[in-house]
């Protein structure tokens, strides 16, 4: 009776360029092999997958056949013992397990009889040297990547906005491609201190930035845009950054501004006033004659010059303000805000408690999350066990495994990602309190995005000018609780005629803090 054997051939990339072992090759050197011993081929596998592991596409689709095809197999054949595998542990769990359904396995070139004890002892040979091959080249790989590293040479996938290059020694380097200019702007636009890196994200995200959160703030810490390159700790040795060979995206200046920002240090709000628009108030103006919005426009008189006007979109009302006038009596009814010291210690107290509550719920949800680990790590155990003593397929062992390992790394990303969110209530008191307490001087600074936030968060609701003052039917809560010993704020309390009055009780919006500005 012919023998039914199943050909099994299998190359990791690196290995057809490094030993020659191609699909091809071994496919007719295993069925010569065949002919001469008039075995009867069923069926041939080509596999391109690593031999860390039997998780392999190819050899799970060869088990599925196995149990569909019950007494159709006899031998399965493979042109050495590391075609077969690499890891001499899981091999003889393998071997033992097809044994059971009456299959063996052999080496063309190396073959062995297992069913005689003493060749089992060959068998851990052939074994073993792969898996001290495979574990002295990836340390030979981890140390050649390393020592490149050291000299400034980039190895592995590239940052985004770099491209993998070769230099005319052949030595790997990162070359800046077309998406350079976003990372630039993306520190540039942080390094302002008046945006969260958040809001950095989904700004540029119509751009080309398509990072989740976690993957934005890795690019925002990555060292490799000011031109180095970070050696990872390793051994005994601290981890530590060296000068690369690459050309740098960002300047080192404004990547270490960037750094303390991430950090929570205070932001230096040096905006230029050469960036400051003509018309910063002219969404938050209403008519008060007709209630009408107030747009802006310049006119140009008759010796050319040309003067800048609020005036009502309707012109019937002809009302029109100089906005220098304007301007002046904003930047004085600004200048009148201050902040009591009483205040300001209560909000930091009220805002530490309510942070650090939020800190504590975070905790018990990352507390939840190592326990649903926990469990399904016993249960991984379960299966081996259930594995190693039979109990259990390799292929359903394998699927198995598979999927609780997804489901750990998933919860283990949810952790960090937790982790990653603590509340750093020092940045935003500080923040918020210092903006709070110099409205005028950051206003006067800010350019016309940041200016017109200021104003959104302090009113929510149209201002209105008139005999050079300003009013409003609603200010924001929260901004008239901690100003409240302020003397603007006192007089409309007390329903006397100052700037500001008719406020409202209205619930505002999100006051001023960083993730906000």
């Amino acid at each position: 009776m012919r023998k039914n054997v199943i050909i099994y051939t299998r190359v990791s990339t690196d290995e057809q360029a490094r030993s020659g072992y191609s699909l091809n090759h071994q496919e007719l050197a295993i069925k010569t092999y065949c002919n001469l011993k008039g075995y009867n081929i069923v069926q041939i596998i080509r596999e391109d997958h690593s031999a860390k592991t039997f998780d392999r596409p190819e050899w799970l689709k060869l088990i599925a056949f196995l149990k569909a095809n019950k007494n159709q197999v006899d031998t399965i054949l493979f042109l050495r013992w590391d075609r077969f595998t690499r890891n001499a542990e899981e091999a003889l769990k393998v071997i033992r397990e097809l044994g059971s359904w009456g299959i063996t396995v052999d080496a063309t070139e190396q073959p062995l009889d297992l069913s005689i004890p003493e060749n089992k002892v060959l068998l851990a040979l052939y074994l073993t040297i792969p898996e001290v091959e495979n574990d002295k080249n990836a340390i030979r790989t981890k140390e050649a990547s390393r020592r490149s590293r050291q000299e400034g040479f980039w190895t592995g996938t590239p940052p985004f906005g770099y491209d993998n290059f070769r230099d005319v020694n052949e030595k790997s380097t990162l070359v800046p491609n077309d998406k350079a200019a976003l990372v630039k702007e993306a520190f540039d636009l942080m390094a302002t201190g008046v945006y969260s890196a958040e809001e950095v994200r989904k700004k540029l995200k119509p751009k080309g930035i398509y990072q989740g959160k976690q993957a934005f703030l890795n690019l925002l810490r990555n060292v490799a845009y000011i031109g180095k390159i970070h050696i990872a700790e390793y051994k005994k040795e601290a981890a530590y950054d060296v000068i690369g060979a690459h050309p740098a995206i960002v300047d080192e200046g404004t990547f270490n501004t960037v750094q303390d920002i991430l950090k929570g240090k205070k932001p230096n709000f040096n905006f230029g006033l050469n960036r400051t628009n003509t018309y910063p108030l002219r969404q938050y103006l209403k008519c008060p004659k007709c209630g009408g919005g107030l747009t802006a426009s310049g006119s140009r008189s008759r010796n050319k010059q040309i003067y800048h006007y609020y005036h009502c979109i309707n012109n019937s009302c002809k009302i029109r303000y100089g906005t220098d006038g304007i301007h002046s009596d904003f930047d004085s009814f600004l200048r009148s805000l201050v902040v009591p010291e009483e205040i300001t210690e209560l909000y930091q107290h009220i805002l530490e408690d309510v942070f650090k509550k939020d800190d504590l719920e975070r905790l018990k949800a990352i507390q939840d999350l190592q326990g649903k680990i926990t469990l399904i790590q016993k249960r991984i155990k379960k299966v081996e066990d259930d594995y190693f003593d039979e109990r259990l397929p390799i292929a359903e062992y394998v699927a198995i495994k598979e999927r609780y390992t997804s489901e750990m790394a998933t919860l283990n990303k949810e952790i960090t990602d937790k982790k990653m969110e603590k509340t750093p209530f020092k940045k935003y008191l500080s923040f918020g309190l210092s903006v709070v307490g110099n409205i005028q001087h950051y206003y006067d600074q800010a350019p016309l995005e940041v200016k017109q936030k200021l104003i959104g968060s302090i009113f929510p609701g149209k201002l209105t000018y008139e005999n050079n003052s300003f009013r409003t039917g609603q200010v924001n809560e929260v901004f008239q609780l901690i100003t409240s010993n302020n003397k603007v704020f006192q007089a409309t309390k007390n329903k006397k005629v100052g700037k500001i009055a008719d406020q409202s009780s209205m619930a505002p919006p999100a006051g001023l803090e960083p993730a906000t500005l």
